[in-house]
């Protein structure tokens, strides 16, 4: 028997991916995000973060600091890890909490590492070579996504 809490958890784990996938299209093929397509999903974040009530509240704040940090980190670096990436770990961090976004960003930055090492030892790449971040966050989610079994 169907949960309307399962429903809605299918339903934001859907339109988040989905929102993950159209970005890291954007990353690839234009090498930047816009604005409006970061609120896109700001919006719905938030929103669903203040429907899961008060269990949710703290690690949606602190999954906000996260990507606050990694929005200090591009400054930091001058954009070598895009004011857009750190957005979007912060909406991520929002409407998945601090731990779930753990999971994603350690499997991220896993197969991010893994593409680095097999395109510098295969010679396609070079050491200046620059990959876009968010498709790594969508596999991170996806993989995330199989292991808890949705």
């Amino acid at each position: 028997m169907w949960r309307p809490g399962v429903i809605a958890a299918m339903v934001g784990d859907s339109a988040c991916l989905l929102y993950l996938a159209w970005l890291s299209a954007m990353d690839i093929r234009y090498k930047e995000i816009s604005g409006r397509a970061i609120l896109c999903g700001a919006f719905p974040a938030v929103i669903f973060w203040i429907l899961q009530g008060k269990e949710a509240m703290l690690p949606g704040i602190a999954g906000m600091a996260v990507g606050i940090c990694f929005l200090g980190i591009g400054r930091a670096t001058r954009e070598a890890l895009g004011y857009a990436d750190g957005w979007v770990i912060g909406i991520l961090g929002i409407y998945l909490g601090i731990w779930r976004l753990t999971e994603v960003l350690a499997l991220a930055w896993g197969t991010l590492a893994a593409a680095s090492f097999l395109g510098l030892a295969t010679g396609k790449w070079s050491r200046k070579t620059t990959l876009p971040v968010l498709p790594f966050l969508l596999a991170g989610y996806l993989m995330l996504l199989v292991k808890e079994g949705v």
